[in-house]
């Protein structure tokens, strides 16, 4: 019930063009009633002409014919108003809505996303937002002639032959308490239908970018028996959904042919005696066969119908779903250029009760830079992720210009700071389209100007169509250091005060790291730098090096400082000479 409340819900501010629908349906259904009528009047037309000799009777009919092709016109009119206004309606609404979950799907935290599938999200935000286009189109009509054309056929019914009208409308209650007890069963079956749908579209999605991994470990074989698996079981779920589904439908057919059944043989038997005339006896029949088709249309809508709440129900489930990061109420948006970074006593565990970091204190100022250092698991891309509040501390504070991050707005907070990751993310696009991500109104000076400060343009201009070539998903036709270098360059050209490198160097060649290392000493120039080091000879002329262990910063100072300390990082940066050492002579063998 809940979900269906939320389906109506999304008809508001849409309700003067539903209604003119609505009314084009309403009209439909008077129109229906008329023509039996006027048939009926053609027949009491030629039984009285062949009784009396009225002269008049074929002016008569000829005019009755001619009213029923005006009602036929008006009937399709108003068919295809009610359908185009149903159909506008629900592309509106589906519009609205998938607009709604994007917007809500930004708002949503990165723990949130830590744990859905890409493609089972895309099913809830695409797929199940289109699956409920037939309720709106379809259903609401649909129910409205359900309910109104059996009412209105009986009340005329009952002014041609109570009698027969009764027999008609006995049926009626029999076909709608089958309805309503299979009721309960079709939305739970559906939902299952739709889970294992998404299921099915992640996996395929999943695999479908992952196909070099599937192929270089010759598991084909292997991800085809499990897409196969899964495929059998949405097989078997939607078939079953579907025998389940269409039962009532036929059910009500079986129905309907019996109290047709009835009628025929009441009324026959009546007219054999006169009781009932043979024009009677024709409307009778014809609103017997007519009253139970909006009533088998709904039932034979029940799988699309059942679909559309299956599918509600999930997006509504997205929609409720909160998110925890947000504006605090009375977030400032100041205006400074102090662009400092403070970790106040910072705890902080994906897991509450398994902390991460462990009162971690940290103070960058403003224009500094500082790496941060430590084995894998210390807490360095955790730390920097609290800055822009991907997450939120457990206790403690992060600060920006001297503010809680949480008493500032995010939009504030982010348009402060530029990030370099080590796993780029780029749009399917040109390559202009990913370079003014970082700021859609640069010109086209300032994006060449961040592009060769990138050491970017060298390789732009070999590409087919040069800033207006197609990168494909994620990139996909780049090197890594390409897309690295356009990642710095979007960076560039955001021009924001603080600057947060996670390993952007990590997984290149020597030469790439050469030109990355140029680009980056050129970006971090009077911005705050935060930077994640996987390389240890890549940070030494940074201003300050935090040594982070267990959550903590253990040590702190200058490259030249922290190595006469012989400290940890004394320890972590002997171990890679050693590895440096051991592999030039691996070479030079």
């Amino acid at each position: 019930m809940r979900t269906l409340r939320d389906l109506l819900g999304l008809l508001r501010g849409h309700r003067r063009l539903l209604s003119l629908g609505i009314l084009c349906a309403l009209a439909y259904t008077l129109l229906s009633l008329i023509s039996p009528l006027l048939i009926r009047a053609v027949l009491q037309q030629v039984s009285d002409a062949r009784a009396g000799g009225d002269p008049a009777a074929a002016g008569t009919i000829a005019g009755l014919a001619l009213a029923i092709a005006v009602v036929a016109l008006l009937r399709g009119g108003c068919r295809y108003g009610d359908a185009i206004i149903s159909h506008i309606v629900a592309y509106r609404i589906l519009d609205e809505l998938l607009v709604r979950v994007y917007a809500h799907l930004q708002r949503l935290p990165h723990r949130f996303f830590v744990g859905q599938q890409t493609g089972e999200l895309a099913a809830r935000a695409v797929g199940d937002v289109e699956a409920i286009e037939v309720f709106i189109a379809h259903a609401i009509a649909q129910a409205v002639q359900a309910l109104l054309i059996p009412f209105a056929m009986v009340l005329v019914l009952l002014t041609i032959n109570p009698r027969l009208a009764l027999l008609t409308v006995l049926p009626l209650p029999l076909a709608a308490a089958i309805s309503v007890w299979f009721a309960p069963n079709f939305h739970r079956v559906w939902r299952r239908v739709r889970v294992q749908l998404a299921e099915l579209g992640a996996t395929f999605h999943e695999d479908v970018g992952g196909m070099p991994v599937i192929k270089a470990f010759t598991r084909e074989a292997e991800r085809q028996r499990a897409l196969s698996d899964q495929s059998r079981r949405f097989r078997d779920e939607i078939i079953y959904a579907n025998v389940l589904t269409l039962l009532p439908a036929s059910t009500i057919e079986v129905i309907a042919g019996v109290g047709t059944a009835l009628v025929v043989w009441q009324g026959g038997l009546g007219a054999l005696v006169g009781g009932v005339s043979t024009a009677d006896l024709l409307v009778v029949i014809l609103y017997a066969t007519y009253i139970y088709q909006p009533v088998l249309q709904l039932a034979a809508l029940s799988e699309g119908v059942n679909t559309a709440i299956a599918a509600g129900s999930r997006v509504f489930e997205l929609l409720r779903t909160e998110p925890d990061i947000v504006d605090a109420p009375g977030a400032s948006s100041p205006r400074t250029v102090d662009a400092s970074v403070c970790f106040d006593g910072v705890w902080f565990g994906y897991d509450p009760e398994r902390p991460v970091l462990r009162g971690l204190d940290l103070s960058i100022a403003s224009g500094e830079t500082v790496a941060l250092v430590g084995t894998t698991g210390a807490g360095k891309t955790t730390t920097i992720n609290l800055i822009p509040r991907f997450y939120d501390v457990q206790s403690g504070a992060v600060r920006v210009a001297g503010l809680d991050v949480r008493d500032v707005q995010l939009n504030w907070l982010r348009a402060r700071i530029a990030l370099v990751l080590q796993d780029v993310f780029l749009f399917h696009g040109t390559v202009r389209e990913n370079l003014l991500f970082g700021r859609p109104d640069a010109s086209e000076s300032e994006l060449r100007a961040a592009a060769r400060a990138a050491h970017a343009e060298e390789f732009i201009w070999d590409l087919p169509f040069g800033y207006d070539t197609l990168i494909g998903e994620r990139g996909v036709r780049l090197s890594g250091g390409q897309k690295q270098r356009l990642s710095i360059a979007r960076a560039i050209l955001k021009d924001a005060p603080i600057l947060v490198l996670d390993e952007p160097t990590s997984s290149v060649d020597v030469e790439t790291e050469e030109l990355i290392q140029d680009a980056l000493n050129r970006l971090s120039r009077g911005r705050t730098t935060i930077v994640i080091a996987h390389r240890l000879s890549t940070i030494r002329n940074a201003d300050r090096i935090a040594v982070v262990d267990d959550g903590r910063i253990v040590e702190s100072g200058d490259h030249a400082t922290l190595l006469a300390q012989r400290g940890s990082y004394a320890h972590l940066y002997q171990i890679q000479a050693n590895a440096a050492q051991f592999a030039v002579r691996a070479d030079a063998e």
